[in-house]
């Protein structure tokens, strides 16, 4: 190590901090304040998102608890300041003057991105520590690190903050519970499993393991520690208007239910004969394997060992000795041949019942309003994902405090009954009667695939115009009337 390299990359500590504050701060708040200048004046920047691991990068601080009471003395002595943001590391910049009643918050402060990195503990909301008493039935066996965040409505206006909507497996669910309230069942707590990335230094990341828990009003987080004990890891206070949110925010979506959130796969006989087939496929592979290869066959007194090679190719079998290959009829080809197109043609079967039409489909309500229609199970299936897309996002609308949410419609060809070209004949009629317009018919059969998605309706009404200029259209001619080459 040479002196020679601390001279050229210093930055500027403020005179008033060493002559005046510098005496009155522990060792270690004045740590935490030459990190904090290093991260922002000394890259030339006015504030910095900094995770609580910086602070204790390189042993420079002992640990977190040390860390917090720290910058907690930094900030009551109103030398540094810091902003909160929901999920993502606390920004901290050197605070102006307190004359100026500006909160100190520098003039071109831009809250950290999205992305930026998120260190264990650090919150949206400024945090304090709350004991809580370990939960039934969840992974908990001490707590440490524990925080209480409450998000409120008007904290999520003035930063900006939006809903959105996560997607949890299946195989991720780890249980729930439910009550009935006025004869319907509530969701009264979710448990799921969640894969969360952190980022580690400059270009660094790690995957951790998190069970969340909801509940109606709050979320609490577990994570394993290095013992592998499930630690609450924070815990988060949901409310509206200064009211606790009086639902567990979570939608399901079970196309054939069996229970609550419970439910059986609609394709679940299509998987059983894909099973199937391809334990057939694999006994029709191996047949052909040992078919397409005939066998040696010897016949004779002597012993097939004293058989022996001339030369050339001629081998020596004796007197009565006979050779010749022997190859199979390929009466089991043909058998296995049979019933794999008969495992294929019952596949095909299984997955159209998705597309026939029938009024099973329907709910009780839907043939009430919609009596003698009749709807595939598909249908069915995406009015289903339609119903619960408007019910995640009326939850989001009630978060600002609207009525209604909106509503999406699935819309394609999944009416569609059979081969879709099948309906193209009655199009073009339409068109023909002057009931259906050029542009609609073009965009009825790109729908339906018979076109590629890559043109477009003004480009081949532009080549249309070209045609009739250069006298060459030849719609309703027959090829006869046709100029010849």
């Amino acid at each position: 190590m040479t002196i020679e390299r601390f001279i050229p990359n210093s930055f500027q500590i403020s005179n008033a901090f060493v002559d005046e504050m510098m005496g009155e701060l522990s060792g270690n708040a004045v740590k935490c304040y030459l990190i904090i200048v290093r991260k922002t004046r000394g890259w030339g920047k006015e504030s910095d998102a900094i995770a609580i691991s910086q602070f204790i990068d390189g042993k420079k601080l002992k640990d977190e608890r040390t860390v917090r009471a720290a910058l907690d003395e930094l900030l009551a002595a109103g030398v540094v300041g810091k902003m909160d943001f929901k999920g993502r590391p606390s920004v901290y910049f050197l605070a102006k003057p307190p004359a100026k009643n500006d909160g100190g918050v520098p003039a071109n402060f831009v809250p950290p991105a999205k992305n930026a990195p998120i260190a264990k503990n650090e919150g949206a909301v400024p945090t304090k520590n709350v004991p809580t008493p370990p939960t039934k039935n969840v992974p908990h066996r001490k707590q440490e690190n524990k925080k209480q965040d409450v998000v409120e409505i008007s904290e999520v206006e003035k930063d900006g903050l939006r809903p959105y909507a996560v997607f949890v497996r299946n195989s991720d669910v780890l249980g729930f519970r439910y009550e009935m309230r006025q004869g319907r069942p509530v969701c009264t707590q979710f448990r799921y499993r969640q894969a969360v990335t952190e980022y580690e230094g400059d270009f660094g990341e790690r995957t951790v393991e998190q069970i969340n828990v909801h509940e109606a009003g709050r979320v609490r987080r577990y994570r394993m520690d290095k013992d592998g004990n499930w630690l609450l890891h924070s815990e988060a206070d949901q409310s509206r208007n200064g009211e606790p949110l009086g639902f567990v925010p979570v939608v399901d979506l079970v196309l054939e239910k069996t229970g609550f959130f419970a439910g059986r796969p609609p394709l679940m006989e299509l998987a059983y004969l894909n099973i199937k087939h391809w334990q057939s496929q694999s006994d029709q592979d191996n047949i052909v394997h040992y078919v397409r290869v005939p066998l040696l066959q010897y016949r004779g007194s002597e012993d097939v060992q004293n058989v022996v090679a001339a030369a050339g190719n001629m081998i020596s079998v004796g007197a009565d000795g006979e050779l010749n290959y022997v190859e199979h009829s390929g009466a089991a080809i043909s058998a296995g041949v049979t019933a794999i197109e008969k495992l294929e043609t019952d596949m095909q079967a299984a997955g159209a019942k998705l597309l026939t039409r029938t009024k099973l489909a329907l709910t009780e309500s839907q043939a009430r309003d919609e009596a003698g229609r009749e709807i595939s199970l598909l249908r069915h299936y995406a009015n289903l994902l339609e119903d619960a897309i408007g019910r995640v996002l009326d939850m989001m609308a009630a978060w600002h405090g609207l009525d209604d949410g909106g509503a999406v419609e699935i819309s394609g060809s999944i009416d569609d009954n059979g081969n879709p070209e099948s309906s193209v004949d009655v199009l073009v009629r339409m068109n023909a009667a002057g009931v259906l317009s050029n542009e609609t018919l073009f965009e009825e059969a790109k729908r339906r695939g018979l076109l590629s998605d890559y043109l477009k309706w003004e480009d081949e009404a532009a080549r249309l115009d070209g045609q009739s200029a250069a006298g060459l259209d030849f719609s309703g001619k027959r090829d006869e009337e046709r100029p010849s080459e």
